[in-house]
């Protein structure tokens, strides 16, 4: 349910931006970009859906299209570096599934 409400909100935002002030934009699309990384930090939401997400609050906020060339690159570096740390951490945690084949490969060879 909470999901369902905060993708309302975003569909509405994207639909409305235009009829804000450049303030009240940068406002919601703030509190926005806040509940798309509180959504893919509880794994609600893949790396790369909520990169999409906030790419499209960054375009409804800026018409601007160096401004939103930049921060879509700086955007996509943080999502790099995320993902690279995840991998990183994935790679050290020992799956105890192949541990347990490793030592019955072991036991028969």
């Amino acid at each position: 349910e909470r999901r369902l409400e905060f993708h309302r909100r975003y569909r509405g935002f994207i639909e409305h931006a235009s009829e804000l002030d450049a303030d009240g934009r940068e406002a919601q699309a703030q509190q926005l970009s806040e509940g798309v990384d509180a959504l893919e930090r509880r794994g609600e939401l893949a790396l790369s859906e909520a990169l999409l997400l906030q790419i499209g609050l960054i375009r409804a906020v800026s018409t601007d299209e160096q401004e939103q060339k930049r921060r879509a690159e700086a955007l996509i570096r943080r999502y790099q570096a995320l993902s690279a740390e995840r991998e990183a951490r994935q790679a050290q945690r020992v799956d105890p599934n192949f541990a347990r084949y490793k030592a019955e490969e072991k036991r028969i060879v």
